[in-house]
């Protein structure tokens, strides 16, 4: 997966916050990382925690702050920081656990995708609550946004990835200029500079 490209070879201690049940940490495990994982919830942890993971149980709060003082080669944040009440907050802890020359990697829906415009323009369904956080409990921070507060906590976007993007294939110049608005998601490789 794109995301897997984008956590660095060399990366041995790794935190996956907002961790599923355990397939992609499973793989950079097998990379011959050690995979600490941060899950949502136990059911998650638990099966996480059978496949060979360092689990750290609680909330996400309460997680990040057990981990206060620890440092990793890489922090990975998947599909998260637009449902976090505090998303700023929350990068800005995640941040201070990339070690030096470490990478943190994020990835999020893309709601700049021309898709997801013309249906909140048009108020279909639930987009029209995306207006608000408070009714649809959905942060609609693009890709740029992110890009901005990484830096803002001191890292160096190193590289951007559309992802599931909707053109045909054989379109390639078309893709490329479009990526950004047919694109579902985006992954962030940010650095800390050694």
């Amino acid at each position: 997966s794109v995301l897997l490209e984008l956590v660095p070879g060399e990366a041995k201690s790794i935190l996956s916050v907002g961790c599923g049940f355990g397939g992609s940490e499973i793989k950079l495990q097998e990379r011959g990382a050690k995979v600490t994982a941060l899950p949502l919830d136990s059911v998650v942890g638990t099966a996480a925690e059978r496949r060979g993971l360092e689990v750290i149980y609680g909330t996400l709060a309460e997680g990040l702050e057990i981990l206060r003082g620890r440092k990793f080669d890489c922090v990975v944040m998947t599909n998260l920081i637009h449902l976090l009440p505090d998303p700023w907050g929350i990068l800005r802890e995640c941040a201070r656990l990339v070690e030096k020359g470490g990478a943190l990697v994020i990835s999020g829906p893309n709601f700049g995708a021309l898709p997801v415009l013309i249906r909140r323009i048009l108020g279909q369904g639930d987009y029209a609550k995306l207006k608000s956080f408070s009714q649809s409990k959905i942060h609609l921070h693009r890709r740029g946004t992110v890009k901005r507060q990484l830096e803002r906590e001191g890292l160096r976007v190193s590289a951007i990835r559309w992802t599931n993007q909707t053109p045909p294939r054989n379109l390639v110049t078309v893709r490329r200029l479009m990526r950004g608005w047919m694109a579902q998601d985006w992954i962030i490789q940010a650095r800390r500079e050694s």
